[in-house]
């Protein structure tokens, strides 16, 4: 060799050329290593779920009716067709929305051995099978040109990515769980054909993870629009064309899959744009004219407003009340249409700057050098990954609930720009460790900067579920059927196994409906809900405190198109206030936030109990507004309780003292700390300052008290004094004669009622007092 020869192969390569040098070095143990990341992703989400996040205690929301379905395939059993558990009495057609993943949860959990916990299993499915997305990025990667060790670190960013965790904590089997792993590989396999290698193969894989993507998740529609929108852009304007195969083989897969998937003929999916561009990409691989353009354009566009309703009505209702409102909830809630008024909330909202902040700040800070990197490379112009994060990073800022999608598009970034340095890629994973245990922190620097949001949350907690959960189930008759929110109605049927009027799934236009009618139900006439629960042949109604007090977008009020508080007279305000003045239905039970009512005298016992402090309309005045400070009274009922008392002691104000005995006494308070708040209680009375109570608000403390802590029949024989005091006789004598049931040989009650039964009528030794 010349010196000449030696010198030019010991010259620099091109970035491009050390690019592609790199990543056919053979690479021995890709699969083990692989392996260990999965088992160290899971360990790690396991702890992060158990100490840093925990999950709720059951599924939630639309998960509900996956985890049902998935527990019955799980038993060996069909899921029933109709559905009579949901939208009560009809039932529902289970197959009008997207359940292949309940198959694939419930047939792996019939192949272990006998004994194991369903839900045990069903957590560590939803924590392990969405890391299979590791695999599926790590060939992606490599398929695009990337070397080993760049594919690799990749993959351990998802593993531990704070965005990607958030949806994998075992709480909820959702769609994407089972979903974005088959999308993922899907397009691995689509960037190696584009890439020509082993074309047969990869196109079959490329197919197989295609349809079952599709078959999991509706929005794997909308990332094949974008496929077949690339494929045609390529066919027209790309050098090199993608082979026509491909674009044939996709485009067949997805019609067939139109025809054939149930869920995706009831949104008329072969009629919809996705097909549409199917066809425009097929066409493409034979009229390579750039006219082509404008009438693809032209009938995707128009076959959008062929599907525009019934299933996916409130989807496109939603993005056109966006656009025409720039992302932002109107004043007016009648501006909007029902179906947006319905599906315009959490998790269909776009994030906010602090949302956007905490979930991807410093990941964005970190991937920037990457983002420049892919913009230069020529080799990456042509790969998936740039369009997949152009997709991803829309459908995020469409629907926040899609943060997931941009956290695999940003990983490839990730690795880009730490370059080839092993140093630096071995320590990307390290600092958004860092990030994903340190988020309650980071959630609190952005609430200190101003960039906080407030808490949305429902009222009702775990705690408070059980309890309901544990009612139904003793209480009520197997066939009960119950009308009550959406977001209840899955828990209700998957966990006390009761029918429900309502449905967690919105693709159901006639859900939709029944959960519209509701809300305006509960804001009218009591005759006009009792005729609704008569046509629904239901006799139990949950309320629940949020009805109320939630004045935001995402309440019921808003809802059913009102702006402000709910009219005085309506049913919702009786059932939160003032259950005595209901005619045709009692409250059976209540909770910290919730009331079940029934229709009629029915076969339940009456709660008669003392009313809980979000059901009391004379302490109103005094909570935190709705998602500033009003869930501690809920999830932190004595440290609350312990505030106002102290509060209440200082300024002498009775409402915070008789607001901190109902939460003491409701929520497992002592009983030292709730005699000594009936004690300040008393004093205020027996001072007679301004805003002491009268004897009506000091009776029903005492009520609070007993109903917590007795019998006590000295107490209750102070309360008979007082209320002999005040000139209350009759109420006087039956707490005497109440007495003597708890106490036969309590002699001075015995005399003191002795003495006011041979009193004159009308007679008192203190002017009868009332509430202000």
């Amino acid at each position: 060799m010349s010196r000449a020869t030696d010198r030019t192969n010991t010259l620099p390569k091109t970035d491009s050329e050390a690019h592609q040098a790199a990543a056919r070095r053979p690479f021995p143990w890709p699969a083990p290593v692989l392996i260990l990341l999965i088992a160290l992703g899971y360990l790690f989400r396991s702890f992060f779920a158990s100490s840093v996040l925990p999950p709720p205690a059951r599924m939630q929301g639309e998960t509900t009716q996956a985890y049902r379905y998935a527990m019955l395939v799980g038993q060996g059993r069909a899921i029933p067709d109709p559905d009579t558990m949901v939208m009560h009495p009809d039932g529902a057609d289970p197959f009008q929305n997207s359940i292949f993943e309940e198959y694939v949860a419930g047939l792996l959990y019939r192949m272990l051995p006998e004994g194991v916990d369903f839900d045990s299993y069903l957590r560590s499915f939803c924590l392990l099978f969405p890391l299979l997305v590791l695999p599926g990025l790590y060939l992606w990667m490599r398929e695009a040109g990337f070397g080993h060790p760049q594919s690799l670190a990749a993959a351990a960013c998802y593993a531990v990515l704070l965005p990607a965790l958030l949806r994998a904590r075992g709480e909820s089997l959702y769609r994407e769980t089972v979903a974005i792993p088959l999308l993922v590989g899907a397009l691995a396999a689509i960037e190696g054909v584009l890439r020509g290698r082993r074309a047969a193969p990869r196109l079959l894989a490329a197919a197989v993870l295609l349809a079952a993507s599709l078959a999991c998740w509706k929005v794997s529609q909308y990332f094949a629009l974008l496929l077949f929108a690339y494929l045609t852009a390529r066919n027209l304007f790309g050098k090199p064309r993608p082979p026509a195969a491909l674009t044939v083989v996709l485009s067949s897969v997805f019609w067939v899959c139109a025809a054939a998937i149930p869920h995706m003929r009831h949104d008329a999916a072969l009629i919809g744009p996705a097909s549409a561009a199917a066809l425009c990409a097929t066409a493409s691989t034979r009229l390579h004219g750039r006219w082509l353009v404008v009438p693809s354009l032209l009938i995707v566009a128009s076959t959008a407003f062929l599907t525009g309703s019934g299933s996916s009505g409130h989807v496109s209702a939603v993005l056109l009340a966006k656009l025409r409102f720039l992302f932002t909830h109107p004043g007016d809630p009648l501006r909007l249409s029902s179906d947006a008024r319905l599906f315009w909330v959490s998790g269909y909202t776009s994030p906010s700057i602090a949302h956007l902040a905490l979930l991807f700040g410093p990941v964005l800070l970190l991937a920037a050098p990457g983002l420049w990197k892919l913009h230069s490379r020529d080799a990456c112009r042509l790969s998936l990954i740039p369009s997949f994060l152009v997709a991803a990073a829309i459908g995020y800022l469409l629907f926040d609930r899609l943060h997931v999608l941009l956290a695999i598009a940003i990983c490839p970034l990730l690795a880009m720009s730490a370059g080839r340095r092993k140093a630096l890629l071995a320590a990307l994973p390290v600092v958004l460790v860092l990030h994903s245990v340190g988020v309650r922190q980071v959630a609190g620097f952005l609430g200190g900067i101003g960039l906080g949001t407030p808490s949305r949350s429902s009222l009702l907690t775990d705690r408070e579920l059980d309890s309901v959960i544990t009612w139904l189930r003793r209480e009520t008759a197997p066939d009960e059927a119950v009308l009550c929110y959406w977001h209840l109605s899955g828990l209700v049927s998957a966990y006390a196994e009761r029918p429900v009027v309502t449905h967690t799934f919105f693709e159901n236009e006639a859900n939709r409906r029944n959960i519209q009618r509701f809300a305006g139900l509960m804001f009218g006439s009591e005759d006009s809900l009792a005729a609704f629960c008569a046509e629904k042949r239901c006799s139990l109604v949950v309320h629940q405190a949020d009805f109320l007090l939630d004045l935001s977008p995402e309440g019921l009020l808003y809802l059913a198109g009102r702006s402000g508080a709910a009219p005085a007279g309506c049913v919702a305000h009786a059932m939160q206030y003032h259950p005595e003045a209901l005619e045709q239905f009692r409250l059976l039970y209540e909770g910290s936030s919730l009331r079940i009512y029934g229709l009629g005298d029915g076969r339940y016992r009456a709660y008669t109990g003392p009313a809980h402090l979000l059901f009391r309309h004379d302490v109103a005045g005094i909570l935190p507004a709705y998602g500033q400070g009003l869930p501690a009274v809920v999830n932190e009922p004595l440290p609350t309780a312990v505030g106002m008392a102290m509060d209440g002691r200082q300024t002498g104000n009775y409402t915070l003292l008789s607001a901190s005995l109902t939460l003491l006494a409701s929520e497992g308070g002592s009983e030292d700390d709730c005699t000594g708040v009936l004690q300040e209680i008393l004093g205020l009375y027996l001072a007679a300052v301004p805003g002491a109570p009268g004897i009506d608000r000091l009776a029903s403390d005492f009520e609070t008290y007993l109903a917590a802590f007795g019998p006590d029949p000295m107490l209750r024989r102070d309360l008979a004094w007082l209320l002999a005091d005040a000139g209350r006789l009759d109420e006087a004598i039956w707490q005497y004669r109440k007495v003597l049931e708890e106490a036969p040989d309590y002699e001075q009650a015995r005399r003191e009622l002795q003495a006011l039964l041979e009193e004159p009528e009308g007679a008192g030794s203190r002017e009868e007092s009332s509430d202000g």
